[in-house]
């Protein structure tokens, strides 16, 4: 990758985005596995970081329309943190504002990420009059000895309240989150969350190992030696197989690696995403992928603050402002979204088809990912359709071991 803001022969270059994420970055409180952009914050930072928030979304607007690099938005994704620490008044407000600054398609997928305890405060039928037709519960595990040992706000009870809630005020594409590999969890724990979720009418499921990260509470403790109790490997694969067979017996399309849903309930964001497709994206930490060029805004709240928040400019000067919080911009050149197109399309259980690969980049894929591929296919990570477009796409086995998959190609 380059650092310039001139990008490179990639399709995406002049690929116009249909896609939207802002991000909230408070939260009820830090869990100690979270390493995400996110701290508790207080009423008036909300306020200041709201209008900070509804400036840079004008500017991008504007920015992107002048560029001709925008359509009218199929999907908005309040992400992370907790956008439900907004409140109502504030998540409709910035709704409000991406309408007003966008053409939205009026199938939109608008997505609200929420935390039960902040989330069954709010006024659910006052959301889904705002304009919110899914919302992402994170649930993690239904046993409170559990929540409570990952530093979870929450409990179960909370979820079932938020959960009743939405659908009792229509909010009918309800997706929750479900953690694997935690400390103290048992296959049995597992088990009982997922007998728990089927009493709910859950459209889509999200399933993670946790991962220990540097820098987090967990991640020191592992560093001296005090996380105990976590599951060996095989344990965990285990929780996964289970998580797959209840899926199954739930109609589930089991559709990315950790990601499930009812036949038309995938999340349409994310697919994005996988896709290798162009999103804009607004608010502190936030990730976009524009014009060829992947850019990340800073993480110091105060200087982002200082940047929109106050600001009455228009026009012309306000577009100037669109990136302006970004303190990394990288060109993803041609080669860098040839090797995406693998490693992010074989998260997808469709996989990945040689005569798409052609479609998008005008050529034949090279010596080297053609290796890569029939490599992994010999090892059983991968399985070979050439009927088919020449797919190829994850094994049962390639599924246990995708990292080993993905990294052939990064």
């Amino acid at each position: 990758m380059t650092t310039t803001d001139t990008a490179l022969p990639n399709p995406a270059a002049n690929e116009a985005t249909a896609a939207l994420y802002l991000h909230i970055p408070f939260c009820d409180s830090k869990c100690f596995y979270c390493d995400f952009c996110s701290s508790p914050g207080r009423q008036q930072v909300y306020d200041a970081y709201v209008r900070s928030l509804q400036t840079e979304i004008k500017a991008s607007a504007l920015w992107l329309e002048q560029q001709q690099l925008v359509k009218p938005l199929e999907t908005v994704y309040f992400g992370g943190g907790t956008p439900s620490v907004l409140g109502c008044d504030r998540l409709s407000e910035l709704l409000q504002t991406v309408y007003a600054a966008f053409a939205v398609d009026p199938g939109a997928e608008i997505t609200l990420e929420c935390n039960p305890l902040s989330a069954h405060k709010l006024n659910a039928a006052a959301l889904k009059m705002a304009g919110f037709n899914r919302v992402s519960i994170g649930l993690q595990a239904a046993q409170d000895r559990l929540l409570k040992g990952l530093g979870r706000s929450h409990t179960v009870a909370d979820f079932t309240a938020t959960a009743n809630a939405l659908t009792a005020a229509g909010i009918t594409n309800l997706s929750a989150d479900l953690m694997i590999g935690l400390p103290g969890q048992t296959l049995t724990d597992v088990t009982e969350t997922l007998d728990y979720l089927s009493g709910f009418p859950i459209k889509h499921l999200s399933f993670y190992s946790l991962i220990i990260e540097e820098g987090t509470p967990f991640g020191r403790a592992m560093q001296n030696g005090q996380l105990a109790d976590l599951p060996e490997s095989e344990i965990e694969r285990q929780m996964y197989q289970c998580v797959l067979d209840r899926l199954y017996n739930w109609q589930f399309e089991h559709y990315e690696v950790s990601n499930a849903a009812l036949p038309g309930y995938a999340s349409r964001h994310n697919e994005v995403y996988w896709d290798g497709r162009p999103y804009a994206a607004a608010g502190l930490s936030a990730a976009s992928y524009i014009g060829g060029v992947r850019r990340c805004n800073c993480r110091d709240l105060d200087k982002y603050l200082a940047l929109y928040d106050q600001v009455s400019l228009t026009g012309t000067d306000l577009s100037r402002m669109a990136f302006a919080a970004a303190d990394v911009s990288e060109t993803v050149d041609l080669a860098e979204a040839q090797r995406e197109f693998f490693w992010l399309g074989l998260r997808k259980l469709a996989g990945v088809r040689l005569t798409d690969y052609q479609w998008r980049f005008g050529q034949a894929p090279g010596a080297e990912p053609l290796l890569a591929l029939r490599r992994l296919c010999a090892e059983g990570l991968l399985i070979y359709e050439q009927s088919d477009g020449q797919l190829y796409r994850l094994s049962r086995r390639g599924l246990d071991w995708g990292n080993e998959v993905f990294a052939a190609f990064v």
